[in-house]
């Protein structure tokens, strides 16, 4: 059992990329109409006056409860006691690419396949910038451990940045271009084992298994054969993939993954969220936003 929200219910938007809930409950949403917060009662619709564009992206919130997103422009904004600041304007280091946004303590990790930046994230100062003249070495989102920071390369090891800066990834031959990997790989940890995922052009996806050094195992799945993934989440030791055929919940066991479960097949969903009261929101491209209340059901 689902509720559907749409426009009839005072819904802003019926397309959203992003969701999450901050620390007093309140539900953020990126638009194609902008960024909204929704409070269990009204949505409010959160800008900048110098704000270039409506479309919001990389919702991300910080220890601090700071919510932060970009937008095509490559703006960098944040919102704190419902203020929206204007950060930052990286547009000259990562020229109209979306760019996933990472916090790493006061430090806050920006990257794309070719770059990545990092900087504080009270002062704005760039501390860390990497970016390769050959070879894409940040073919994934950021995982922390061990007060280092992990990227997957197009050679599918580990690019590594130190707690002291130092940068390592190992040359070797590009495991991604031959496998025509299109987009970034999405790295998660499930019961201390690292997942990786990659969307392929040709329509269908790789999974693995990463040890210390890099992705080790490739994982048998009964997922379709012909599906986009736009993101996973781990909830209760499940993974969550948000799909173009809706979303898949997959059990991890013996380096195999398992669908248990199908939600709205018919539905493009982009983002998945398991709210504090136990809700399951899923955001959608086109059809506005799913609330779950009890997934047994």
């Amino acid at each position: 059992m689902s509720i559907h929200l749409t426009d009839k219910d005072g819904l802003p938007d019926t397309e959203f990329y992003d969701i999450l809930e901050d620390d007093n409950g309140l539900i953020w949403l990126a638009a194609d109409k902008g960024l909204f917060s929704y409070n269990g009662s009204e949505y409010i619709s959160h800008t900048h006056p110098k704000q270039v564009g409506l479309s919001v992206f990389s919702l991300t919130k910080d220890q601090d409860n700071k919510i932060w997103y970009t937008n095509l422009a490559n703006q960098l904004f944040y919102i704190e006691n419902g203020e929206v600041h204007l950060f930052l304007n990286i547009k000259e280091y990562f020229k109209g690419y979306l760019v996933k946004l990472t916090f790493k303590n006061d430090l806050l990790i920006m990257n794309y396949v070719n770059q990545v930046l990092i900087c504080h994230k009270e002062t704005g100062a760039i501390v860390y910038q990497n970016k390769p003249k050959n070879g894409i070495l940040f073919y994934s989102n950021p995982i922390i451990k061990n007060d280092s920071i992990f990227f997957i390369n197009e050679a599918g090891k580990y690019a590594i940045i130190d707690k002291l800066y130092r940068f390592k990834s190992p040359i070797e031959e590009p495991l991604m271009q031959k496998n025509k990997v299109s987009s970034f790989g999405d790295l998660k940890e499930i019961n201390h084992i690292i997942v990786v995922f990659f969307n392929r052009i040709d329509g269908t996806t790789s999974h693995y298994i990463a040890d210390k050094i890099g992705v080790k195992t490739k994982i048998k799945t009964n997922l379709p054969t012909k599906l986009r993934i736009y993101t996973s989440v781990v909830i209760d030791d499940k993974i969550f993939y948000a799909t173009n055929k809706g979303v898949f919940i997959c059990n991890l066991m013996n380096d195999i993954l398992t669908v248990e479960q199908q939600l709205l097949p018919n539905t493009q969903v982009s983002k998945i969220l398991k709210d504090t009261q136990g809700n399951i929101w899923l955001t959608t491209l086109g059809e506005g936003i799913y609330v779950i209340p009890n997934l047994n059901l």
